[in-house]
């Protein structure tokens, strides 16, 4: 019978400890030998296992954190519904992959927190992210949402009161210089 007190420690961790052991082992064994015949057997036998043994282990820990990120409600960068609140956008998205009850564009405009452009509700670009946000009239007219349109599926910009002309390049003057 085995008795577990906490949750232990992360298997991940686990095989990186024995990889790295293994690999210091075969390091040790390998110094001492004059020969690289005499070095083949430890090399074989402990150090590339070693290594093996701390990807795997590497990717393991990986693997688990990635899975509480999607488990949180957020991605690989940390974002969640709450973020859309600082886009001064209406509350959380109501867009949950499956639960969403899209069938194809709505009329509704979307955007990502820290993103730049305007998507629809059936945007592939969007599909399956958790932090989108319904875009607002308000929050397109006071400057805190995207409003260029997304080249993938060319939302109608119109609704929130953008013009769908392109934006003026930031670099400076449109005219072209003296030299042509």
């Amino acid at each position: 019978m085995v008795v577990r007190i906490g949750p232990g420690p992360e298997p991940g961790w686990l095989v990186v400890a024995v990889g790295a052991g293994m690999a210091v082992v075969g390091w040790y064994q390998i110094s001492g030998q004059p020969t690289e015949a005499q070095q083949l057997p430890y090399l074989a036998s402990a150090t590339i296992p070693g290594s093996a043994l701390i990807i795997v282990g590497s990717m393991m820990i990986l693997a688990r954190r990635m899975a509480g990120w999607a488990g949180r409600g957020g991605d690989a960068y940390g974002t969640t519904r709450q973020g859309a609140a600082a886009y001064g956008v209406a509350g959380g998205s109501g867009r949950d992959g499956a639960s969403s009850g899209r069938g194809g564009d709505d009329g509704r405009l979307w955007g990502l927190p820290g993103g730049n452009y305007v998507h629809r509700s059936d945007c592939p670009l969007i599909d399956g992210k958790p932090e989108a946000f319904e875009l607002t009239k308000e929050a397109v007219a006071d400057g805190s949402a995207p409003r260029r349109a997304c080249p993938i599926c060319d939302p109608d910009l119109a609704a929130l009161g953008v013009s769908s002309e392109a934006e003026p390049v930031a670099s400076g003057s449109t005219e072209p210089n003296e030299r042509g």
